[in-house]
This record gives structure tokens, C-alpha cells and sequence, in this order.
């Protein structure tokens, strides 16, 4: 999560407007401003890299969601599928599953097991997410795990679709 936290500062740096003295003016009538090449750049990597990692997470979560499908969403085998996609996304912080009802069922790493049986309704995030059934990234809020982040949510459907 920290480094999501650095890669959406540097993009917040590379926009602010006080960096505006380095830019150099367009020498066409209209004066359009234009940024420096290597900043063109440093933004460009910035934004792949960024796209990356939101793929991979994507792709984990749904492989997540799969798993959590036949298994259930609570217990050892639901707190193992968030231990394993963890491990395989490089600046996840934490994991939960929480039901349609908005409560915790599951959490990983360990370190955030105390917040299994929470209630989450309070988080507009949180209700929004069930109430989609689709995969959301959530703006920067304060997480329950005592922090600020962004939640990326994946819907588990049951072998019932619900």
C-alpha cells in the first residue's frame, strides 16, 4: 500500500500546478502550455506501471473470488485464498472478505484477524462495493485496519450466483 501511496503522490506532483514554472510555452498564437518531454515520460512509466499492478490485482481477486466460490467465505480456507493472493500482489497490504450484510468473514495477514465479525456498514465504500456485484476501486479512505488506502473489491458469487 505504500508504494501505491508513492505512485499516486508522484502523479500528484507531476499535476500540481506549482511545478507550472517548468513548463514551457507552446510557440504557437494560442500559447497551450506543454509539458517537458522527460516529464511526459516519467508519467507515462508512472501510469504503466500503475495499470500493471492494477491488472494483476484484478486478475488475483478474480482467481480469489473463484476459489471462494466452492469454499466459502469464511474460516481456514477463505483466510488461506487471501494469504495466497497477498503473497502473489506486491503492494497489497491486507485482505478482507466481508458479506452482503457488510460484515468482516475474513482477513489476512493474520494481523487482521481481530477484525473478522466487524461491521463495515458504516463505510460508504464498503456499501457501495456490495451494492455494485462488480469489481471496485474505491477512492482513498480510512481503512478499518488503521490506515489510509484504496480498496479494490471483486464480488464472490456462490454456486448459486448469489
Amino acid at each position: 500500500m505504500k508504494r501505491w501511496f508513492v505512485f499516486i503522490c508522484l502523479i500528484s506532483v507531476f499535476l500540481n500546478p506549482a511545478y507550472a514554472g517548468n513548463i514551457v510555452p507552446d510557440s504557437s498564437s494560442n500559447r497551450n502550455l506543454a509539458p517537458p518531454s522527460d516529464m511526459l515520460s516519467a508519467l507515462d512509466r508512472i501510469t504503466g506501471e500503475i495499470s500493471n499492478q492494477l491488472a494483476i490485482i484484478r486478475e488475483e481477486n478474480s482467481i480469489s473470488a473463484e476459489s471462494l466460490r466452492t469454499i466459502g467465505i469464511s474460516g481456514e480456507n477463505a483466510t488461506s485464498v487471501l494469504v495466497t493472493k497477498l503473497e502473489k500482489v506486491p503492494y497489497g497490504h491486507s485482505s478482507l472478505i466481508i458479506s452482503p450484510d457488510n460484515i468482516v468473514t475474513a482477513a489476512a495477514p493474520v494481523t487482521f484477524s481481530g477484525l473478522i465479525g466487524t461491521d463495515l456498514s458504516y463505510q460508504p465504500e464498503t456499501r457501495f462495493a456490495n451494492e455494485r456485484q462488480e469489481p471496485v476501486i474505491s477512492n482513498i479512505f480510512y481503512l478499518e485496519e488503521g490506515f489510509y488506502g484504496i480498496s479494490i473489491s471483486y464480488p464472490i458469487f456462490s454456486e448459486n450466483k448469489e
